[in-house]
């Protein structure tokens, strides 16, 4: 609780805030260890603030308040039409997570703080908007009256933000719960754990992790048969194009896309779009995980994201780098999961987690790593083992293809497919197969520019060709447009008007710099496609909340009681988005 001070927790934060309290209700726990840090009237929504007023009522009648019973009773008499201000009953059972009860008490109190601190502000705010009306207007009773009011109530939200206790540093382990470690994949992932996934481009990677997503998003078993979650993920991608190949690759394997958020560019200072980096963009990475409740965020790949201050082969820089997303990863409950490209150099023996590119803190700070690279014996066939794990056993490779599946209105698009045990280890893998020991060492841009240079060399090709190649070499029609942009190689489209399909060819008369170019690419500011859609994201600052028709009535019970907190509620108001997701 001692981290720097955050933001004023925005609508949308306090709206998830709200939102997982209620939930931690209608999944089986005690409303009274929700309901003694925060009341009915500090929720932001009025359909949250009736819903906790129907479930504070069920509990003080003895009734019971879990999901089912909820559900029947609303269904039966619903005056205020609360089912539908919290989005149906879909909506009513998304908020019950089984999940939720392992909320630690930290998170529980830092959240009713900042929803009082919440409803305070938008108390005041609609007070300022009043109270200067009535001046306007020479009501000098009526405004001395909202002036009263207003200082009422500012002096408590000024006690609340204040009352933060000076704390020891340190916590005495007899007071920590000891905890069990939480699978998302028994043996492989685990909750608010970071792992690193390493291997060369055209072992399908980004695809791999996307049948995680989908895995994830409906609950599906993992692919070892192992039981799954149900949760939702985020996918932080910026070489892969969301409309034509995240989207496309997620319906091929069957997820449920309502619970998956993409994330390739945030807002720049000038209106448009750049590539999220870290550290500098994990509020915004943590804010679009919120949108799903994500249990797995991928980021894919990690050097492309790292900021231009970071020097991804310092230690130093790296774990101040990745510092701050593990202390995402608890917060959220997630298996943070980051891709990267195999480095340059032939296998020198020792640990394959050093063979991942950039410094070793990296693989450090992972608590399971894994390699995926070509069965040497059947180049058709990857493998996916693991290179470090750190929370148990590491758990047996697995062995799949890439197979293609059409799919209406898409053509084909690449899915995995599982196909059992594979006796290899991360170690024989490199031994046998010398994985991203190539001339180039692998990177994605590269690969895609000999890619190009290959298919081009003996004169134009249709882009409708070059998409289905490129798909089966899995790489992304954004790669191919950043070759050019980066000017890494050259190549040029025009449409031939006798088919009046679209063509490419290598633009010879544009010199290139060649491959060598390729090291000053990572700090690059990325051009996107004109018609490239970028998830919208939270914005910054605080939000209006939105007030229920009786405003009047609510800041009257916030002043009347005082807005008294529980002493282990007076928590810095900071601290919520610190334990935001803290379950």
């Amino acid at each position: 609780m001692n981290a720097e001070p955050l933001p004023t927790a925005t609508f949308g934060e306090l709206q998830a805030m709200g939102d997982r309290l209620l939930g931690r209700i209608l999944s089986g726990a005690d409303p009274a260890d929700v309901l003694r840090h925060v009341r009915p009237v500090d929720f932001p929504l009025s359909g949250q603030r009736d819903l906790a007023r129907f479930l504070a009522a069920r509990h003080k009648a003895g009734l019971p308040y879990d999901l089912a019973a909820v559900s029947d009773a609303l269904m039966a008499h619903d005056p205020r039409h609360i089912v539908d201000r919290i989005g149906g009953f879909e909506g009513l059972s998304a908020l019950a997570d089984g999940d939720l009860l392992k909320m630690k008490q930290g998170a529980i109190t830092s959240y009713g703080l900042a929803l009082r601190l919440g409803a305070l502000d938008s108390c005041l705010s609609s007070l300022a908007v009043e109270l200067g009306a009535a001046t306007a207007a020479g009501q000098e009773a009526r405004a001395g009256d909202l002036l009263r009011r207003f200082v009422r109530l500012a002096r408590m939200r000024d006690g609340l933000e204040g009352s933060k206790a000076a704390k020891p540093p340190g916590v005495l382990c007899s007071e920590v719960v000891p905890e069990a470690v939480s699978p998302l994949w028994q043996g492989r992932l685990y909750l608010g754990k970071i792992a690193v996934l390493d291997g060369d481009p055209g072992c399908g990677k980004s695809t791999l992790t996307l049948d995680l997503a989908a895995r994830l998003s409906t609950g599906a078993p993992m692919p070892d048969g192992s039981p799954g979650l149900l949760g939702g993920a985020l996918v932080v991608s910026v070489e892969d194009g969301v409309g034509d190949t995240i989207v496309p690759r997620l319906k091929a394997a069957g997820a449920n896309l309502s619970r998956i958020v993409a994330l390739s560019g945030v807002p720049d200072a000038e209106g448009g779009q750049r590539i999220p980096t870290l550290p500098a963009d994990i509020p915004v990475i943590e804010a679009a995980a919120l949108r799903v409740g994500a249990r797995l965020v991928i980021l894919d790949p990690l050097m492309a994201l790292l900021s231009g201050g970071v020097d991804s082969h310092r230690d130093q820089d790296v774990r101040r780098a990745l510092a701050p997303l593990e202390a995402m990863a608890e917060r959220l409950r997630a298996s943070v999961l980051i891709v990267r490209h195999l480095n340059k150099g032939a296998n020198a023996g020792g640990s394959p987690l050093y063979r991942g590119g950039g410094s070793i803190g990296i693989g450090g700070a992972a608590r399971s790593g894994f390699l995926v690279a070509k069965d040497p014996g059947n180049p058709s066939v990857r493998v996916l083992s693991s290179s470090k794990n750190n929370l148990g056993p590491e758990a047996p490779s697995l062995q799949y293809e890439m197979e293609g599946v059409m799919l209406d209105g898409l053509g084909e698009v690449a899915r995995i497919r599982w196909e059992g045990v594979s006796p290899h280890t991360a170690s024989s893998l490199l031994d046998q197969s010398g994985a991203g020991s190539g001339p180039h060492g692998g990177g994605a841009l590269e690969e895609a520019a000999e890619f190009l240079s290959d298919l081009l060399a003996d004169g134009p090709v249709s882009s409708d060709e070059i998409r289905k190649k490129a798909e089966k070499a899995e790489i992304s029609r954004r790669t191919l447009f950043r070759v050019r942009e980066t000017g890494l190689l050259a190549w040029k489209s025009s449409k031939n008007p006798l088919d009046g399909e679209w063509y490419w060819e290598l633009n010879r008369s544009v010199p290139t710099p060649g491959l060598a170019q390729l090291a000053h690419m990572k700090n690059s500011t990325l051009v996107e496609s004109k018609n490239r859609s970028v998830p919208s994201v939270p914005s910054e600052g605080v939000g209006t909340v939105e007030m229920a028709p009786d405003l009047h009535s609510d800041c009257r019970i916030l002043e009347q009681s005082g807005a008294v907190a529980q002493p282990d509620s007076l928590l810095d108001p900071s601290a919520a988005l610190k334990a935001f997701m803290e379950v």
